[in-house]
């Protein structure tokens, strides 16, 4: 088993729009003028971000894992140990599992807004277009800890492939426009132990 710890800094804004079963309920009551409205609250939208116990803003540790998951697609990076050359590491980065480790991004009220019309029906032909407001912050930084239950990842190949991630998967809301950028700033091996060594 092999544990990492990384951080992470921004490249572009992130946009956070985690959906809740709360305001799911909320808004599917309301009228299209009267979700505008709820819409333009503060308290409403700010609902949008993950946050803490603290009411502090923080980056899901399931954005980073399904990101490393699409990374490990799109490179089709040969791990080390293959036994056949079309083998890549999205299967094996299943068994990973990642926990956010590090300070908040933001408070809530710290939040600032991200406005677009976007559309309310998107599954179906008939578009209707409302006004909403996403949650962004602007230089942000997370960090992670990745745990390697068979340890067999060499720390280069695990750079690789999150430094891929940051340029070109990117992680929260609006990422074929570029936001949720980042860059790796560190990766450091905390704990290692098993038969597998790299």
């Amino acid at each position: 088993m092999k544990i990492w710890h990384l951080k992470i800094k921004s490249e572009t804004p992130i946009i956070l729009n985690v959906r809740k079963r709360e305001s799911d309920i909320e808004k599917s009551k309301l009228t299209k003028d009267e979700l505008e409205e709820w819409e333009l609250n503060k308290k409403n939208w700010s609902r949008k971000a993950e946050l803490n116990k603290q009411d502090e803003v923080v980056v899901p540790a399931r954005w980073f894992m399904c990101a490393l998951e699409e990374v490990c697609k799109r490179t089709r990076m040969v791990p080390h140990f293959a036994t056949r050359k079309t083998e890549t590491y999205t299967n094996y980065v299943q068994i990973f599992t990642v926990i956010s480790n590090g300070k908040p991004l933001c408070k809530r009220k710290d939040l600032q807004p991200y406005e677009a019309y976007t559309n309310k029906t998107p599954n179906t032909k008939k578009r209707s277009m409302i006004w909403t407001i996403r949650p962004m912050v602007e230089n942000w930084s997370a960090e992670f800890d990745i745990i390697d239950p068979m340890g067999r990842m060499k720390k280069e190949e695990l750079k690789q492939l999150i430094t891929y991630m940051g340029l070109y998967v990117r992680i929260g809301d609006n990422r074929k426009h570029n936001f949720g950028a980042f860059s790796l700033t560190s990766l450091t091996l905390i704990k290692e132990k098993g038969q597998f060594k790299c």
